[in-house]
């Protein structure tokens, strides 16, 4: 009888050797289908020889090899980490993360033990090597025993405070350099149709074409022998939505969507990091190059004291204080073949214990006190993404312990459940080709963390397979040939959502050697109206080094249009080096700052613009350089000549100090600026993507300080006005996962003379009563305009408690307070030449406080992520306290993006 195959060969050798398969194989083709029954035989002699061959070796030499794979026997879901001991000795192993594992033996016969916690012990006789064992673990019913535990006497306790005292020299993140190569997979299926959610009695059957991708029987149709004439005979059904049941079956066999990236990374002590991609391939779409990296999609090891997912942080219970917080119990302890020895511990939150927890098991090695493996998924009862991070270490070069398999599985919309809709998301990352301490350089690294260039797309099986660290199943092969065709069938509307998909990401749409950028298209505020435009640039297909553009615009309100013109000239990627001639005719807010590199993503301090109604129109040439020459720091120098009008009703009456010109009348709106100017950002903890050429924020850094200088040149043909402009704002934010999250700003500016309004600073009020929402990091009881000022300074205090003070147990009402306040000082020089405008200052001092209630009410949006809304009173008091009492107090709404 010819020995059973090995189901982890490749494709191509399983058709060879299952013929009733060979339409799932990607590189078969009709010669090696007509003559596949005729080279069956040989290639199973073939087989059979090698076989034996191999099993004679491995016995002679005493060393026998035996494989395996464990399932959970109700879900059929591979057991990670299950306890394999062979009987009447202590050598042994544990399954990976796939559930397969190892085993070396002397002889055969021999019997091994499988054990797992919440499981029945099994016990296995193996005869023969040829075969891969399947094993299935029955869950047990174990009823729960009241029992009093001491935390101080908890024998765990010792071993997990080991545990906490050695995260510096176990956390890979703090060895001084590495290398390594990852192979990423990104899963996505529909919940419905995961076999945990399919009835019992019917998940033999899925299993046996998991494994073997039988042909699959549909009622009143053929014989269907694979996934690519399943498409073909059935593609109109699929495309008008076919028989729900016929197309769950079809994805017991492939999955619904599958990302495969391939990436080389290298890291330096202490936040040097570049990632890049070698390859990347996604069923359906040939030519999407969004990667799913593995490692952005789950945490990269578990030994930072907060584990952030999905914009929340996790308390790890391998943190300081862990003890105090978790209930942790030894369930298990076993002597390696090493002679170290795991502790295998249980941990769940206490019941008193209000924090974002985490529940799991975690398996800690005597060698180091290092996590050999771990288990985690969030112990919220009812979680908006729940979800099941797997992680195993090994020792690399004999000192280190690395995080060698990351598997983390993401549940949308309560995808637990049986009944409701939604997908699960499958993360999977390899990695291999480990080197510590590889002498890596600082000039071995450049800004952006994560790089996806122009790459293959579509490489074919062979290749990847070249490149894969795990196995490819004959699932994801079938995939990649099923997927491929449903999408072909409907080539346009495939075409659409990848150019979505790459809109998103460049911020751009792209038209051969040109793209329009999609934030020139339409704005609002309450001076221009709707302001509907467009803009254009060159894009890498054109030039590498150079980029030429412009946009135009029009505002309904206001009646005017707007334009510019620019070209950009790159020196050096290295340090992001650029030099930038720009014409722009437009308008700007007076008093407003700007600053270099800043970004507030997200944030309700962008509301801001909605309610701008004053503007200056200006006409400017300006030439400027910019560079980063150290991580997180930009820099940019610069001279611009402008020509500046203001567009309401305002003069500004000539000062003394300036001097006289022919130029200037007693009073004028309009004035010249020739500006020399320096600018300087430093946001600690940025993080950026470099796609396809373009620089793509995926994270901003706190702290963050921006610094700006200008200075006047005055003189008969190009400068009116002879000053100093100072501007400066440091941000930062302070996590703490037991009080919560704080964050503060400190804003100020200064001129050294009286100038017009367009270059003094406003009061940064928010009050507007067409548009009461609650916006950061402005004076919530302050009007628009209600204060002018030549210098100023200004603290915005934030503290969000999340849900440490209460957690709700109701999905739409999740009130969380937050506690606001606001203080600033400013000063007007000469405030009689500012004319038509409000020239009052803050002179005596303001102040603010307020509090929020975030998500009084939230709505679920696609099963993701809740858009919830909230309301603030918020309350002025001090020297510049209204009149009267009420007009003090303002209430406004508030809007929030949770997870």
């Amino acid at each position: 009888m010819p020995p059973t195959l090995d189901p982890q060969l490749l494709p191509a050798q399983l058709c060879l050797a299952r013929p009733e398969n060979l339409g799932a194989c990607n590189d078969i083709g009709p010669t090696t289908r007509r003559f596949g029954w005729i080279l069956m035989p040989l290639f199973l002699l073939l087989v059979s020889i090698g076989v034996s061959n191999q099993t004679w070796a491995q016995q002679i030499g005493g060393n026998i090899i035996i494989k395996g794979v464990v399932k959970d026997s109700v879900t059929y879901e591979a057991m990670p980490f299950v306890n394999i001991i062979l009987e009447g000795s202590q050598k042994g192993t544990s399954t990976d993360l796939n559930g397969a594992f190892v085993l070396s033996l002397s002889q055969l016969p021999a019997r091994i033990k499988l054990s797992y916690v919440g499981y029945y012990p099994k016990t296995i006789e193996v005869n023969s090597v040829t075969d891969i064992l399947k094993i299935k673990l029955v869950p047990s019913v174990i009823e729960k025993v009241a029992i009093v535990v001491l935390k101080n006497a908890n024998p765990a306790h010792r071993i997990i405070k080991l545990a906490v005292k050695n995260k510096p020299k176990n956390n890979p993140e703090n060895i001084t350099s590495f290398t390594y190569r990852s192979h990423n997979k990104f899963i996505v299926n529909p919940v419905s149709i995961s076999p945990r959610n399919r009835p019992k009695e019917d998940r033999a059957t899925i299993e046996r074409r998991e494994d073997s991708l039988l042909a699959i029987k549909s009622p009143g149709a053929k014989l269907i022998r694979d996934s690519t004439y399943y498409a073909k005979a059935r593609k109109r059904e699929i495309r008008d939505s076919i028989d729900r049941e016929e197309f769950s079956k079809h994805l017991d066999t492939s999955y619904l969507f599958l990302n495969e990236t391939f990436t080389e990374r290298k890291y330096r002590y202490p936040n040097q990091s570049n990632e890049t991609v070698i390859s990347t391939r996604t069923s359906g779409f040939p030519k999407l190059a969004l990667a799913a990296i593995g490692t952005r999609l789950q945490p990269f090891g578990m030994y930072k004291d907060a584990i952030t997912l999905f914009n929340r942080d996790y308390i790890s219970p391998i943190s300081a204080g862990s003890t105090r917080r978790y209930d942790f119990t030894l369930v298990q302890t076993r002597v390696n073949a090493e002679g170290d020895t795991t502790f295998v511990i249980n941990y769940v939150p206490y019941d008193d214990a209000n924090i974002n927890g985490l529940k799991g098991q975690v398996s800690i090695n005597s060698k180091g006190y290092a996590i050999q493996n771990i288990t985690a998924r969030s112990a919220d009862d009812v979680p908006l993404i729940d979800f099941s991070i797997k992680q195993m270490y090994e020792i690399v070069d004999g000192k280190y312990w690395f995080p060698t398999q990351l598997h983390t599985d993401f549940n949308f919309g309560g995808a637990a459940k049986a009944n409701d809709e939604g997908v699960v998301g499958i993360a999977r990352t390899y990695i291999g080709g480990i080197k510590t301490d590889a002498g890596l350089r600082r000039m071995d690294f450049i800004e952006e963390e994560l790089e996806i260039p122009e790459i293959s797309t579509n490489l074919p099986i062979a290749e990847m397979n070249k490149l894969r660290i795990d196995t490819a199943s004959l699932k994801e092969a079938n995939t990649y040939k099923f997927m491929d065709k449903i999408i072909k069938d409907s080539a346009s509307k495939a075409e659409k959502i990848v150019m979505a998909m790459e809109y998103l990401a460049l911020g751009a749409i792209p038209i051969g050697k040109f793209e329009l950028p999609l934030d020139q298209f339409f704005t609002v505020n309450k001076f221009e109206g709707f302001r509907f435009g467009s803009g254009i640039r060159t894009n890498q297909r054109l030039s590498k080094h150079w980029v030429f553009g412009g946009y135009g615009a029009y505002g309904t309100k206001d009646g005017r249009f707007k334009y510019n013109l620019f070209a950009d000239y790159k020196f050096s990627r290295f340090f992001d080096w650029h030099i930038n001639l720009a014409y722009t005719n437009d308008v700007s807010e007076p008093g407003q700052q700007s600053f270099l590199n800043f970004k507030n993503l997200l944030s309700t301090e962008g509301y801001r613009t909605f309610i701008t109604s004053r503007m200056d129109y200006f006409e400017s040439w300006r030439l400027s350089t910019r560079l980063r020459p150290f991580k997180f720091t930009g820099l940019e120098f610069g001279i611009d000549r402008r020509l500046v009008g203001a567009g309401y009703d305002y003069q500004f009456g000539v000062d003394d100090t300036q001097g006289t010109d022919a130029n200037l009348s007693a009073q004028f709106s309009g004035f010249r600026t020739l500006e020399a100017q320096a600018s300087l950002s430093i946001v600690y903890g940025e993080r950026y993507e470099l796609f396809k050429g373009r620089r793509i924020m995926l994270d901003r850094g706190y702290p963050a300080i921006y610094l700006q200088a200008s200075r006047g040149i005055r003189n008969n043909i190009w400068g009116d006005l002879d000053y100093v402009r100072l501007n400066a704002r440091v941000e930062h934010h302070i996590k703490s996962i037991f009080i919560g999250n704080t964050y503060i700003t400190l804003a100020g500016g200064y001129t050294d003379r009286p100038l017009p309004y367009g270059l003094l600073f406003n009061g940064m009020g928010a009050k507007d009563r067409d548009i009461p929402v609650a916006m950061r990091n402005y004076f919530q009881t302050v009007g628009t305009y209600e204060f002018t000022q030549d210098q100023f300074a200004a603290l915005f205090f934030y503290h969000d408690f999340g849900s440490l003070l209460w957690r709700s147990k109701y999905e739409n009402f999740a009130p969380k307070p937050a506690l606001v306040h606001a203080m600033g000082w400013g000063d007007l020089r000469r405030p009689e030449l500012q004319l038509g405008i409000n020239n009052q200052s803050m002179n005596k001092g303001l102040y603010e406080t307020g509090i929020l209630v975030k998500d009084m009410y939230r709505i679920k949006y696609l099963n993701t992520y809740y858009l919830g809304f909230g309301v603030g009173a918020f309350y002025r008091y001090g020297p510049l306290q209204l009149p009267g009492q009420w007009d003090n107090m303002v209430f406004k709404l508030d809007t929030e993006i949770s997870f």
